[in-house]
C-alpha cells in the first residue's frame, strides 16, 4: 500500500483488489485520492480466512465493486458471488448493504470504476444492451437475483443481441439459433 502511494499510483484510474490487510487509515486515503476498491469475499475467504474490511471502507466513502476473483479460490459466475457477498454481509456485516446495493457493486459501479459507464453498467438510452433476464419474483427483483441459479437465467443479451436463453424469449428476436 505504501508503495503503491509512494509512486503515485494512487487516483481515479486505479482499483485495489482484495485489501484484506488494509485499515480505515488506508481506507481514508484511498478515498481522498479516489483510488476504488474490488471486493471479492468467496477468493478472499478461501485464500486468507476473512474478508476485506469492506465496512470500514464503506464508512470511509471509498467507491466498492463486487467481483469474483479467479477460478481456483473464487466463484464459479457472479451469481454465486453476489449470493456469497449476500451471505457474508448478512452473516458478518449485519445487512449493511442492501440487496440493491450489491447489485450495483456488481453492475453500475464496475463499469464507472473502469470508465466505460457510458457504454455499459445501467439500462439507459445510447448504452449497450447487455442484459439478463431472470426467472423469479417479479416484485422482488433484487432478492430473486440474490437467490437465482444459473438454471434460472432465462435470456443473457449482448450489444442487445441474444445470445443465450429460452426457446420461447429467443425466437420473439428472429434469429438463427443452436439448441444447446
Amino acid at each position: 500500500f505504501r508503495a503503491l502511494k509512494g509512486l503515485g499510483l494512487f487516483g481515479e484510474h486505479t482499483a485495489i483488489i482484495h485489501g484484506a490487510a488494509l485499515g480505515s487509515d488506508d481506507f481514508r486515503q484511498m478515498r481522498a485520492s479516489g483510488t476504488a476498491l474490488i471486493w471479492s469475499p468467496r477468493s478472499d475467504m478461501e485464500l486468507y480466512g476473512s474478508t476485506t474490511n469492506v465496512g470500514a471502507a464503506f464508512r470511509q466513502g471509498v467507491t466498492i465493486a463486487l467481483a469474483p476473483d479467479w477460478s481456483p479460490t473464487g466463484s464459479t459466475n457472479m451469481l454465486a458471488e453476489l449470493q456469497f457477498a449476500r451471505r457474508l454481509n448478512h452473516e458478518q456485516l449485519y445487512g449493511l448493504f442492501s440487496d440493491r446495493e450489491l447489485f450495483e457493486m456488481a453492475t453500475a459501479i464496475p463499469a464507472r470504476i473502469a470508465g466505460i459507464d457510458d457504454k455499459v453498467g445501467s439500462l439507459q438510452a445510447g448504452l449497450f444492451a447487455d442484459l439478463f433476464v431472470l426467472a423469479g419474483d417479479r416484485s422482488q427483483p433484487f432478492a430473486a437475483l440474490m437467490q437465482a441459479l444459473p438454471k434460472d437465467v432465462q435470456l443473457v443479451l449482448v450489444g442487445g443481441v441474444p445470445i443465450y436463453g429460452t426457446e420461447k424469449l429467443v425466437s420473439q428476436f428472429q434469429v438463427p439459433t443452436e439448441s444447446v
